[in-house]
C-alpha cells in the first residue's frame, strides 16, 4: 500500500500528505495485533472501556490505571445538556 500511495498519480492526487508522514517519521509500525493481545491480558484489565491507539504507551497507561479510571482521559463520553 505504501509504495502505491507514494507513486501512483491517483494516490498522490488524493493523498498528497502521505509522503510527508513517511519522510518526517510520523508513521507507526503496524501494531494492531500486538495492541489487541496486550488489551486481552490481565495487566490491562483496569483499562476496560478505554480508547487506546497503537501510539499509546500501554505499559505506562496500565501503571496509571487508578488515575485513568478517576480522570477518564481515555474515555469517549457523550455529555448532554442539562
Amino acid at each position: 500500500m505504501s509504495d502505491y500511495s507514494l507513486n501512483s498519480w491517483e494516490a498522490r492526487a488524493w493523498l498528497p500528505w502521505f509522503r510527508d508522514i513517511l519522510d518526517s517519521a510520523r508513521d507507526l509500525p503496524p501494531r494492531p495485533a500486538t495492541l489487541l493481545l496486550a488489551r486481552a491480558s490481565a495487566p490491562t484489565d483496569g483499562l476496560s472501556g478505554c480508547f487506546v491507539t497503537p501510539g499509546d504507551d500501554l505499559d505506562r497507561v496500565s501503571e496509571a490505571a487508578a488515575e485513568v479510571r478517576r480522570d477518564k482521559p481515555y474515555t469517549m463520553q457523550v455529555r448532554l445538556l442539562s
